[in-house]
């Protein structure tokens, strides 16, 4: 546990926003700077796919596969998602998204 704590604790400084999901790509917890970047401050998205927030086809299609190559990436190789997603006014929001798996209690 503070082993994760002391490693999202950094993600928050080099990071504008980290969320933590789960293995079907639902958010794990609280993602309050995420709904902020969204303007949804106030409302919990936990439990809400990643994919509700990627409108293009083309992006969805690609979170599949790059949740995939996050279970097999090396450690020391950086994998990276550029995708849009929409924010509550509907406006499309330009992101890169990387990936960091770590195990906890024999999850990864």
């Amino acid at each position: 546990q503070s082993e994760s704590s002391g490693f999202r604790s950094l993600l928050e400084m080099i990071c504008d926003v980290d969320v933590v999901m789960d293995e079907s790509l639902a958010i794990a917890g609280e993602a309050s700077r995420f709904a902020a970047l969204l303007m949804m401050q106030g409302k919990s998205l936990e439990g809400m796919s990643m994919h509700d927030f990627l409108p293009l086809s083309e992006d969805q299609e690609g979170l599949q596969q790059w949740a995939a190559s996050c279970e097999t990436a090396e450690p020391d190789r950086s994998t990276v998602l550029h995708a849009s997603l929409r924010d509550s006014m509907g406006s499309l929001v330009r992101v890169e998204l990387f990936c960091i798996s770590f195990r906890r209690l024999g999850r990864r």
